[in-house]
C-alpha cells in the first residue's frame, strides 16, 4: 500500500530493479556543455527551480572547490558533466553564459576522459515466472500487483495468502518478500490505528512473529516502527509500554535502534506522538507478549452571457451540449465553489479557487460522460423515442449499454468472490482470482464508463470500414485506462487518509506536533529507499495484467451492447432486429491469424453523423498555473500523475529516466517544462467572434470546411461503351474518392467544432498548457485537443495573457510578423516591414470589415494568424503612441531547417551554413530554393545532352517539389521514401494527370530525388560525414556485448543476478541466449544532461491467454535483443532532435531569466515583440554556446567510456590481407575460415575476452600473457588499422546519397504527439511494389555483396570527422 504517513514508504521490489540498483557506479562526464555548475543551472525565477529533494545533500558554498567524492555522491547516471572546480552556481547565473560578456564566446574546454556510471540491462530478464499456485498467478510482479490491489479493496485474506505465496517463492532475506510483508503490514497497522480494532492487532502481531520471525524474515526499521504504531492502539494502557519496548530491544539487537524511533514518530497520529515520548523515557519490567490468532475471513468489513453562440455541426445526441455543460464550470460563480473554510484540505490554506475549480475539472471526466447519456436516455424516454437505432442518439444509446455494462461487471466481481472461497478451484475459478480483485479498485459505474470511453474513442479514430481494430491494441486501451484511474483513485485516497489523520485541534498543538515530525524527519539516517517515482513504477500493471483486465471488461461490453436495427423496404414489411455492436472477427495479416473487433455497420452509418468524442476534460487547457516539474511524476496536472517523459512502461529508457530525475540530472529539463508550463494564454476576442460568425455561415472560410460540401459527382459511363466494365470500375473509384474527402471535411468540422466550444468556455479566462517531453528531450503539450501547436485556426485564437509595450522595435516586428504569416517570408526584414506599410489599407479593412470587407487576409498562408495580427497592428497604429502600445500577440521566430542547422555547425560547412541562415546575410536564405535550383540546373545541362526524362521535366521542378525530400532527409528518410514524396508533389501540380505512363512517372520521381540527394550532398560534405559517422557508431553499439552479458553466456551456471533470491530457478530462466543476442542501444546524454535512450528493440512475442482469444503481446523489455536497423537509422535523426530540443529549452531558461514570456512550437520560438530582440540574441548565443564546444568529441568520449569493455562483431575483407591472416589463424586451430556455429563463436568469444581482461589487468605477468594470446582481434591490431573495418550490410547512406531499395519505416519518431503530425505523414512507411523494380542499389550496397570475415573486437569507434570548416561565424 501507499505510505500514509509523510514519512518514507516501502515500495515493492522486484529482482530485476534490485539488480538495476545494484548495478549503478558512478559517472563523472563532462559531455556536450561542461559550462553547467553545480548539479543543475537555476536561472533566477521561483518557477523554474529544479525539484526539491527529499533527502539532504550537502550543499558546498558559492564557488568553493568541491570536493571529489562528494560532487560524485550526487551523480546518478551517465550523463551531463558536473564540473569538479566548482560549486552551486549563483542565483542569477545563466546556462552557458561565461564571464561578463553575455554574448561573449565560451571557454575552451579540453575533453576529459569520462568514467561513465553504467545502467547495465544486458542481464536483466524480463519478469520472473513461476507456477501458477492455486488461483494466484506465476508472474512474480503480477503477484505484487494484485496484493497492492487487495490491500487497496480490503481484501486482507487474499492479501495474506499472496503474501504466503511468496514466501515460498522467495527466499527468506530478499527483499521482494520483505517489501511485500511491509505493505500487508502497513495496511493492517492504519485500520488498527483508526479502528482501534484489538483483534486485528493481536492478528498483526502473530503475524509479525510467526510469518516473520519464525520464518527467517528479517525485519527492518519500517516493520519494528509499524508494530510500534499500531501498538499504540491496545486498549491494554499497562501492556502497551512493554510491547513497545520489547520492539525497540529487537530493533536495539538488529542495530536499528534509533532508526526505528525516529522512523515511528514520522507515522504516528499527532495524538500518539506524545503517548509514544512518554513510553520510550523509561525501560518496563518486563517484556512479555501477548499470544494473538489470525484474523477470520469476516472480521473486516471494510464564460460571459454576451458570448456569441457557436452554430453546432447538425447531429443527434448531446455531444457537444455536454461539453459546453461541462464547461460551463468556467462561469459558476465564485460563490457557487466550495469555500476554503468548508474544503476537507483545511491544511491547503494558499489553494486559491482556481486551484479547486481545476482539480474539480481533471475528475469530472467519467461523472461528466455518464451524465451525458442519462440526460439523452432520459430525454428520449420523455418524448416517447423507441430505442431502436435508427431513433435513438449515440448517447442514449451509450447508457443503455452502460446500465448494462455495470450489472455485468457486478456479477464478475461476485463470481471472483465466490471463485476465491473455493477450496477446489478450475481453471475458469483461477482466472477470476487472478483479475477480480482489479475490477474492485474503482466503482464498478466508473469502470463501465471507462471502458465505454476507451472502445469507442479507439474505433472512433481507427478506419473500422476497412477491418476494424486489432483487438490486442483495444484490450490493452481499456486495461490501460482502467489502470490509470485506479492509480489516480489511489493517490487520491492515499492523500485523503493522510489528511483525515490530523485532528482538529489548536495551532499551537498542531505546530507542536509538525515540529516533532519534521525533527524526526531531519535526524532519521536510514538507508537509501526506493523513490516515490519508483513507487508509483511498480503500482502500474504489466502489460498482460492490462491485457488480461481488458480483454475481461471488451468481452462483457460485446455481449451486452446490442441495437435495434429498424429494416425498412418498399416490397418487405418494416422488420426489427436485435444485433450486436461489436463482432469479434479473424483476419490473416501478413501470413498470421490476428483478432479483430468489428463495429455494426449501421453505427458505422450513424457515427459519421454523428462523431463520438471522447472529451476528456483531465486533458483540457489549466485554468491555474501547471504544477512545476520536480520529479519524473511530479508536476504539470494538479491530480494526474502523468510521467514527465513518454516512454513505454518497462522500459530501459523509463529506468534511466526515473533515476535521473532522482539524482537531479532531469532538473534542467523540468525548469524548462516548468517556463513553458507557466506562460499565460487567454483567447483572442476578436478573432473568436470573427471565427464563429465566419462559422455560423456554413461557407469554406479560412481553412473552416464547408458543411455541406457541394463536389461534382462524375458522369456515370455508358452500358454501351465497349470497355464499360472497366469505366464503371474507374467510376466507382471516384465516388468512392469524393465520399471519402466529404466525410473528411466533415470529420475536420466536427473536431473544429469541438476547439470553438473550447475556445467559447476560456474566453477571458487565463489558461496554461502544460508540457512534458518525449525520450529524445522534445517538449510537447500535455492537452492534445486545444494548445499552440495546433493548426491555424487555434494558433489565430491564441494571445498572451500579459501584454507588453511595443517599445521602440516591437512595432517593427509585429510589421515582420504579419508579413510572415501572409506568407510573404523569403524577402529581407526591411522588405517585409515594408509590405505592412504598403497594405495598410487592407489591414484596416481586415481588422474592421474582416467578412464584410475586401477579404485581403483570406489569401494568408496562415489566415487566422494573419487577422489576429491585422488586428494588433490597427489597434497599435490608431493609438496615441504605437510604442507604449500594450501588444499581447506572439510573435513567432521560426528556424529555417533546424536539422540542417546543427549539421552544418557539426560539420562546419559554410555553404550549407549559409543556405540555412546560420550566416549573416542581407536577406534570409531558403535552403529550398537553393536546391530547387541546382536541380534545375542539373536537369537543363542533362536536357541540353538529349536525356529525354530531362526534357520531360524540364521547367517542372520548383521549390514544393523539393521541399519534403530535403525536410526530411535529414530525420533519416529513406530513398524510397523520398521518391513517393517528390511522386506525390509531381501529382498535386497535375503533371500525373496528363499522359504520361504511371511506370515513366515513376522513373522521373527516380530522377529528380537522384538529384536532390546530389545537391544536399555537394552543400553538406562534413555534415554527410559527421552522419555517416553517428550511423557507423550506432552500427557498432548495436551488435555489442557489455561484460556482463559476457561473462553470463560464458557461465556454467546460468543463473542471473537476483535469481539468488528465489528457492527456485524461476521458469523464464530456461531459454539460453546466443552470442548474437544482442542487448545494447544506443544511448547518450543531451546537453541537459538528459539520458536519452533508443526504444528499438525486437524479439518473440508473449501469448497471453484471455476470455476472447489468446493475445500476441510484443513487450519490450531490457532483456529483449535491439533492432539493429532500427537503432542504427533512428540515431542521426533522434541525435539532431535532441539538441535541438535543449537548444530551445536552453533559450527557455535564457528568456525566463530575463524577464521574457516564452513559447514554443520545436525550433518556433514565441514571445512579446518588444522582446524579439532579445530573444533572438538568447537563441543565438544557445546555439553558439552548444556548437563551440565540439559537440561529435565529446559524443565520442561518452561512447569510449559507456562502452568501454564491450566487444563487438567486426568484419574485414575476406580477400584481404587481414582477412586471410585471420582465416589462416582459424584454419590452424582446427576451425572454419568463418564461424558458423555458436559454440566456435562462443570458444572466440571467450579467448577474447580472457584477453581483454589480462591486458586489462594491473599484474605484469598477467598482461605479458595477454600480449602474447593470438586472437582474430591480436592479429588484426597488428596488420591493420580503423580504415580496414567495413560497415556490416545494414549500414546505409547519410545526407545526399542513395538508400537501398527496401523500404524500412523509419521508428525514430514512433512517438510523435501533437505538433508533430504533419511531419509524421512526410514518413509514409507503406511500401509501393511498384516502385522497388525501378530503385538502382547504390554503389556502397554493391561493394556490401564480396565476402567478409567476422570476428570479436574489443569496442573502439571511427576517428571523428574532422571539420569541413571551422570559421562559421
Amino acid at each position: 500500500m501507499l505510505g500514509r504517513a509523510s514519512g518514507p514508504s516501502l515500495p515493492l521490489v522486484n529482482q530485476s530493479r534490485k539488480y538495476l540498483q545494484t548495478s549503478y557506479n558512478e559517472l563523472h562526464l563532462p559531455w556536450l556543455c561542461p559550462s553547467f555548475y553545480g548539479s543543475s543551472a537555476r536561472p533566477n525565477s521561483s518557477r523554474t527551480l529544479g525539484r526539491q529533494r527529499t533527502t539532504a545533500r550537502p550543499k558546498p558554498s558559492k564557488f568553493r572547490p568541491v570536493n571529489k567524492d562528494e560532487a560524485t555522491s550526487r551523480r546518478g547516471l551517465a550523463s551531463a558533466a558536473i564540473p569538479e572546480t566548482y560549486g552551486q552556481p549563483p542565483e542569477d547565473f545563466i546556462p552557458f553564459v561565461h564571464g561578463p560578456s553575455f554574448l561573449g564566446l565560451p571557454h575552451k574546454s579540453s575533453v576529459e576522459q569520462p568514467k561513465p556510471l553504467i545502467v547495465d540491462s544486458s542481464c536483466i530478464s524480463s519478469a520472473a515466472a513461476f507456477r501458477p499456485y492455486n488461483g494466484i498467478s506465476g508472474q512474480l510482479d503480477e503477484i505484487h500487483q494484485t496484493l497492492h490491489a487487495c490491500l487497496q479493496v480490503g481484501r486482507l485474506e487474499r492479501a495474506a495468502a499472496l503474501v504466503r505465496r511468496l514466501s515460498m517463492i522467495y527466499k527468506p532475506t530478499a527483499p521482494g518478500l520483505l517489501a511485500a510483508h511491509t505493505e500487508y503490514m502497513r495496511e493492517l497497522a492504519w485500520r488498527i490505528t483508526k479502528t482501534k480494532d484489538q483483534q486485528m492487532l493481536k492478528d498483526l502481531q502473530k503475524w509479525f512473529e510467526v510469518e516473520m520471525r519464525r520464518k527467517g524474515v528479517p525485519p527492518d526499521t519500517m516493520t519494528y516502527a509499524l508494530m510500534i504504531q499500531a501498538s499504540l492502539s491496545g486498549d491494554n494502557q499497562k501492556a502497551i509500554p512493554r510491547t513497545i519496548w520489547r520492539y525497540r530491544h529487537l530493533a536495539e539487537e538488529a542495530g536499528i535502534h534509533n532508526e526505528t524511533l525516529m522512523t515511528a514518530l514520522t507515522l504516528l497520529e499527532d495524538d500518539q506522538i506524545e503517548t509514544f515520548e512518554e513510553f520510550t523515557n523509561d525501560s518496563p519490567q518486563s517484556t512479555e507478549t501477548v499470544e494473538v490468532s489470525l484474523p477470520d475471513s469476516d472480521v473486516l468489513q471494510s464564460v460571459i452571457s454576451s458570448l456569441p453562440e457557436v452554430k453546432p455541426v447538425p447531429q443527434k445526441g448531446l455531444g457537444l451540449a455536454s461539453l459546453r455543460q461541462a464547461l460551463s464550470m468556467f462561469r459558476d460563480s465564485i460563490s457557487e465553489l466550495p469555500s476554503k473554510e468548508d474544503r476537507s484540505d483545511k491544511l491547503d490554506i494558499n489553494a486559491t479557487q482556481n486551484v479547486l475549480r481545476q482539480r474539480r475539472l481533471e475528475k469530472d471526466t467519467y461523472e461528466s460522460a455518464i451524465g451525458r447519456w442519462r440526460e439523452e436516455s432520459a430525454r428520449a424516454k420523455k418524448v416517447g423515442v423507441s430505442s431502436s437505432l435508427n431513433n435513438s442518439s449515440m448517447g442514449a444509446l451509450m447508457w443503455e449499454w452502460h446500465e448494462a455494462l455495470v450489472s455485468a461487471i457486478k456479477d464478475e466481481v461476485q463470481k471472483a468472490n465466490e471463485a476465491e472461497s473455493k477450496t477446489i478451484k478450475t481453471a475458469a475459478d483461477r482466472e477470476l482470482c487472478q483479475h477480480g480483485p482489479f475490477l474492485q479498485l474503482l466503482p464498478p459505474e466508473k469502470i463501465s464508463a471507462a471502458t465505454i470511453l476507451a472502445a469507442m474513442t479507439m474505433v472512433a479514430t481507427d478506419r473500422l470500414i476497412n477491418g476494424g481494430i486489432k483487438l490486442s491494441s483495444l484490450v490493452s486501451a481499456i486495461g490501460q485506462s482502467i489502470q490509470d484511474e485506479s492509480l489516480a483513485e489511489a493517490m487520491f485516497d492515499e492523500a485523503q487518509r493522510k489528511r483525515k489523520g490530523f485532528p482538529v485541534n489548536s495551532r499551537a498543538s498542531l505546530q507542536a506536533t509538525q515540529a516533532t515530525k519534521q525533527r524526526a524527519r531531519r535526524l532519521l539516517v536510514t538507508h537509501p529507499g526506493e523513490k516515490k517515482s519508483e513507487l508509483l513504477e511498480n503500482l502500474e500493471w504489466s502489460s498482460r495484467l492490462q491485457v488480461k483486465v481488458g480483454s475481461v471488461l471488451l468481452s462483457r461490453l460485446i455481449e451486452v451492447a446490442s441495437i435495434d436495427v429498424v429494416h425498412t423496404r418498399e416490397d418487405v414489411p418494416t422488420t426489427k432486429e436485435r444485433q450486436p455492436v461489436f463482432y469479434h472477427t479473424f483476419r490473416f495479416v501478413l501470413g498470421k491469424r490476428c483478432g479483430f473487433i468489428q463495429l455494426n455497420k449501421v453505427i458505422i452509418e450513424k457515427m459519421s453523423k454523428e462523431p463520438v468524442k471522447s472529451v476528456l476534460l483531465k486533458n483540457l487547457p489549466m485554468i491555474t498555473e501547471p504544477k512545476p516539474w520536480t520529479g519524473f511524476r511530479d508536476g504539470g496536472f494538479l491530480e494526474n500523475l502523468t510521467p514527465v517523459l513518454r516512454i513505454r512502461h518497462g522500459s530501459l529508457g523509463r529506468r534511466y529516466g526515473i533515476v535521473a530525475s532522482d539524482s537531479g540530472d532531469l532538473d534542467q529539463s523540468f525548469a524548462g517544462l516548468t517556463v513553458l508550463g507557466k506562460t499565460p494564454w487567454r483567447i483572442n476576442r476578436p478573432v473568436f467572434e470573427t471565427m464563429v460568425e465566419a462559422w455560423n455561415t456554413g461557407d469554406a472560410i479560412a481553412k473552416i470546411p464547408p458543411l455541406d460540401p457541394v463536389i461534382e459527382q462524375p458522369p456515370m459511363p455508358s452500358k454501351t461503351a465497349t470497355d464499360y466494365s472497366a469505366q464503371r470500375l474507374k467510376w466507382l473509384r471516384q465516388l468512392k474518392a469524393i465520399e471519402n474527402h466529404k466525410s473528411g471535411l466533415r470529420s475536420n468540422r466536427c473536431f473544429q467544432n469541438f476547439q470553438i466550444e473550447i475556445a467559447r468556455a476560456y474566453v477571458d479566462q487565463t489558461f496554461y498548457f502544460p508540457h512534458n517531453l518525449d525520450f529524445r528531450g522534445r517538449a510537447y503539450p500535455m492537452s492534445p485537443l486545444f494548445n499552440h501547436m495546433g493548426a491555424d485556426n487555434v494558433r489565430g485564437l491564441l494571445t498572451f495573457a500579459k501584454g507588453k509595450e511595443l517599445g521602440a522595435t516591437g512595432l517593427r516586428w509585429l510589421k515582420i510578423h504579419l508579413a510572415n504569416v501572409y506568407g510573404f517570408d523569403k524577402a529581407s526584414f526591411t522588405e517585409r516591414e515594408e509590405f505592412a506599410n504598403e497594405h495598410r489599407t487592407d489591414i484596416y479593412d481586415a481588422a474592421e470589415n474582416p467578412l464584410s470587407g475586401g477579404r485581403w487576409w483570406l489569401k494568408a498562408e496562415d489566415p487566422w494568424q494573419c487577422l489576429a495580427a491585422c488586428i494588433e497592428l490597427k489597434n497599435a497604429l490608431d493609438s496615441e503612441n504605437p510604442h507604449r502600445f500594450v501588444s499581447r500577440l506572439a510573435i513567432h521566430q521560426d528556424g529555417t531547417c533546424n536539422g540542417l542547422q546543427h549539421y552544418a555547425a557539426l560539420g562546419g560547412d559554410t555553404l550549407g551554413a549559409r543556405q540555412v541562415n546560420l550566416e549573416p546575410g542581407d536577406r534570409p536564405s531558403d535552403i529550398y530554393t537553393g536546391v530547387a535550383e541546382l536541380v534545375k540546373a542539373e536537369i537543363s545541362k542533362d536536357a541540353a545532352h538529349g536525356n529525354a526524362t530531362a526534357k520531360a521535366l524540364d521547367g517542372i521542378v520548383t521549390r514544393k517539389v523539393v521541399k519534403q525530400t530535403v525536410m526530411t532527409n535529414v530525420y533519416g528518410v529513406t530513398f524510397l521514401g523520398a521518391q513517393r514524396q517528390v511522386r506525390r508533389q509531381l501529382d498535386e501540380i497535375n503533371f500525373a494527370r496528363s499522359d504520361v505512363d504511371p511506370v515513366k512517372l515513376v522513373e522521373m520521381a527516380h530522377y529528380i530525388t537522384v538529384k536532390i540527394f546530389a545537391a544536399l550532398s555537394t552543400m553538406f560534405t562534413g555534415a554527410h560525414d559527421i552522419q555517416y559517422w553517428l550511423g557507423n557508431c550506432a552500427n557498432r553499439i548495436s551488435q555489442s556485448l557489455s561484460p556482463e552479458q559476457i561473462d553470463f553466456m560464458l557461465a556454467e551456471d546460468k543463473a542471473k543476478p537476483g535469481d539468488a533470491d528465489y528457492k527456485r530457478l524461476p521458469t523464464t530462466r530456461k531459454r539460453i541466449e546466443g552470442p548474437t543476442s544482442f542487448k545494447t542501444p544506443v544511448i547518450w546524454t543531451n546537453p541537459l544532461r538528459m539520458p536519452v535512450v533508443q526504444p528499438y528493440r525486437s524479439g518473440p512475442a508473449q501469448i497471453v491467454s484471455t476470455n476472447l482469444q489468446n493475445v500476441s503481446l510484443q513487450l519490450r523489455s531490457p532483456s529483449d535483443p535491439v533492432s539493429r536497423r532500427k537503432q542504427f537509422q533512428a540515431f542521426p535523426p533522434n541525435f539532431i532532435h535532441s539538441l535541438d530540443a535543449s537548444h530551445m529549452v536552453l533559450t527557455a531558461l535564457m528568456c525566463d531569466a530575463k524577464g521574457l514570456t516564452f513559447a514554443a512550437v520545436h525550433d518556433s520560438f514565441w514571445t512579446h515583440a518588444t522582446d524579439v530582440d532579445a530573444m533572438n540574441g538568447f537563441i543565438r548565443d544557445s546555439f553558439v554556446k552548444m556548437h563551440s564546444e565540439n559537440i561529435v568529441d565529446r559524443l565520442a568520449a561518452e561512447f569510449s567510456a559507456r562502452y568501454r569493455d564491450y566487444i563487438y562483431v567486426a568484419s574485414v575483407k575476406a580477400s584481404s590481407v587481414i582477412g586471410r591472416k585471420i582465416q589462416a589463424m582459424r584454419k590452424s586451430a582446427g576451425r572454419k575460415g568463418k564461424l558458423t556455429t555458436n559454440t566456435e563463436k562462443l570458444e572466440e568469444l571467450r579467448t577474447e575476452r580472457l584477453r581483454s581482461k589480462l591486458l586489462a589487468s594491473d599484474n605484469p605477468k598477467e598482461r605479458e600473457q595477454g600480449a602474447s594470446m593470438v586472437t582474430a582481434a591480436s592479429i588484426f591490431e597488428q596488420s591493420a588499422d580503423e580504415k580496414d573495418i567495413l560497415p556490416s550490410e545494414n549500414l546505409e547512406a547519410g545526407i545526399g546519397e542513395m538508400t537501398s531499395a527496401r523500404a524500412v519505416k523509419l521508428e525514430a519518431n514512433e512517438q510523435l504527439e501533437v505538433g508533430d503530425l504533419e511531419n509524421a505523414k512526410l514518413l509514409d512507411p507503406r511500401p509501393d511494389d511498384s516502385e522497388l523494380e525501378t530503385v538502382q542499389p547504390s554503389a556502397v550496397a554493391k561493394k556490401r555483396a564480396q565476402p567478409l570475415v567476422s570476428f570479436w573486437m574489443r569496442m573502439t569507434f571511427p576517428p571523428v570527422p574532422k571539420k569541413v570548416s571551422t570559421s562559421i561565424q
